[in-house]
């Protein structure tokens, strides 16, 4: 397969990670850039498969542990906490730590977007 032509088939991908021995879901790589129409911001993309090597590099550094269970720091209450005495909201000062919370669900939500001024 010519490495240019975008878009490539989900079989490609996934052919292209076992050959590379990468350990990434091919399919929600592929997911992840079909919805997108393989655009990558403003550009449109020209070599799927640095884009997969961008992907691995990328998965590494969000979770160095390889741990697929691992939590987003908003999903547990230690981690919220933990951002919140980041930005010197302290637990025992409950309404703020409550304002903070709220806030944070509603982004993790969608309902808007997360704005923490220091």
């Amino acid at each position: 397969m010519n490495r240019k032509q975008v878009p490539p088939s989900l079989e490609n991908v996934k052919q292209y990670c076992s050959e590379q021995n990468y350990k990434i879901d091919a399919e929600q790589f592929f997911d992840h850039h079909e919805a997108r129409g393989w655009w990558l911001g403003k550009v449109k993309m020209r070599d799927w498969q640095a884009a997969v090597r961008t992907w691995v590099r990328n998965e590494k550094r969000w979770n160095p542990t390889g741990d697929e269970n691992k939590k987003e720091w908003h999903e547990t209450a230690q981690g919220i906490a933990d951002m919140g005495q980041r930005y010197g909201i302290a637990e025992s000062d409950y309404y703020h730590f409550q304002e903070f919370k709220k806030a944070v669900f509603d982004a993790v939500k969608g309902k808007r977007q997360l704005r923490l001024v220091v």
